[in-house]
């Protein structure tokens, strides 16, 4: 632990409007707290953390390239984290059990500064550390949000339902606040969901969230260009908008590496 009066924080979310939030809630807690890094991936966290030693983790649980469950088998890791998470309290339960924080999304200011609070009560000299996450229990938690990836979408056609299967699906996007399903064939439908609940649904294996409005498909990438800005157009199947399709600066290095897996 840092010999700092300063606690320093690492944020691993590859969300950069969430970690902005997080940061910016930082800000207002009432003791001393130093962002040392912000990771977006799997490896850039891995990449700081296996030569860095911060006071305390914020960690996103799933990740643009894997879940972040997958850092704490290839390091030793023996900070606290506080988990930030959208899944379901059954997964939660097993936190707590291991004196594991999360906080559940969207983050609410109490929420944070209270998990803080509890970080700093076990920080005190004579309150022995909890341990590091179980190997063994992050596994089997991976292993439940895995099974919860979806094989197909039910959506509307008028009066009608019917179901989309996975391989027929492109990409999802955001139109006019609505989240739309794109198909390989050209189809477009509404889905009753928003993006931050369709990521818990989604193999990460197979879609990458390119920037705030488009979830890609890995079979429905034609084409990747340079694109100004130090960023990448995308080419996909069943092109909807005129515009570009650009990843993000922040996801270019995250989705070049998502691509070569």
């Amino acid at each position: 632990m840092s010999d700092s009066s300063v606690v320093k924080i690492v944020i691993i979310e590859d969300e950069p409007l969430a970690a902005e939030r997080l940061e910016n809630l930082l800000k207002t807690y009432s003791r001393p707290l130093q962002m040392s890094y912000w990771a977006d991936s799997v490896r850039s966290a891995r990449d700081f953390l296996a030569q860095h030693t911060p006071d305390l983790l914020l960690m996103d649980i799933q990740l643009g390239d894997g879940l972040s469950f997958d850092i704490f088998q290839q390091l030793e890791l023996r900070a606290p984290v506080i988990f930030t998470t959208a899944f379901d309290q059954y997964a939660l339960q097993a936190f707590k059990l291991n004196s594991i924080d999360y906080l559940l999304k969207p983050i609410q200011k109490e929420q944070l500064h209270a998990a803080l609070d509890r970080f700093f009560e076990r920080r005190a000299p004579h309150i022995v550390a909890p341990a590091p996450p179980d190997a063994e229990l992050l596994g089997m938690l991976a292993g439940m949000i895995r099974k919860e990836y979806k094989s197909r979408f039910l959506v509307k056609i008028g009066e009608k339902m019917i179901t989309v299967p996975l391989s027929q699906i492109a990409y999802f996007f955001v139109e006019d606040w609505a989240l739309l399903l794109r198909t390989r064939n050209g189809h477009t439908y509404v889905l009753n969901l928003t993006m931050d609940h369709l990521e818990m649904l989604l193999d990460p294996s197979l879609f990458f969230r390119i920037n705030r409005a488009c979830y890609l498909h890995i079979e429905a990438i034609q084409e990747v260009i340079p694109y100004p800005g130090n960023r990448l157009e995308v080419s996909p199947l069943a092109r909807h908008q005129r515009e570009p399709y650009v990843v993000s600066r922040e996801l270019c290095t995250a989705f070049k590496e998502w691509l070569g897996q």
